[in-house]
């Protein structure tokens, strides 16, 4: 259900009963954990990459071999980990909805839509963050378009 080939999602292994777990590289915890944390404090996506650039702080990422690498974050980078409900321990299915013609175009859009309305999700993760505070972190989010 997750999208195990989005780079920032690589966080996770399965143990050798197929379980999904956080990457037990304290690193890789740490790390992701500081994203959460800087966001608590400073409610900007924005702020947390400067603080994260100020600092020369890498995120982790995993290459298609499953090898751990560090990269310089971005908003976008950022922006992903924040507004993503794997990070909460929710594997999740039908977050958006195609609209057959976008507002400005005739091109298929996506529509984010509220958490009441996603098809399916499962709470089976160790989180690095609880439900109720990644619900709480997407007001900020959406209120500064970031």
């Amino acid at each position: 259900m997750v999208n195990w080939h989005s780079p920032y999602l690589w966080v996770w292994v399965r143990d050798e009963w197929g379980v999904v777990q956080k990457d037990p590289n304290r690193e890789v915890i740490n790390r992701i954990n500081l994203v959460f944390e800087i966001f608590g404090q400073r409610k900007s996506a924005s702020k947390v990459l400067q603080t994260f650039n100020s600092e020369g702080l890498l995120l982790p990422r995993r290459n298609r071999f499953g090898d751990i690498f560090w990269r310089k974050p971005s908003v976008a980078s950022i922006i992903s980990i924040l507004k993503n409900p794997a990070y909460a321990g929710a594997f999740v299915y039908g977050r958006t909805r195609t609209l057959k013609r976008g507002l400005v175009s005739n091109q298929p859009q996506q529509k984010q839509l509220p958490m009441a309305e996603w098809k399916i999700r499962v709470n089976d993760v160790r989180p690095y963050i609880t439900l109720q505070t990644y619900e709480r972190n997407q007001a900020p989010l959406m209120e500064t378009s970031e």
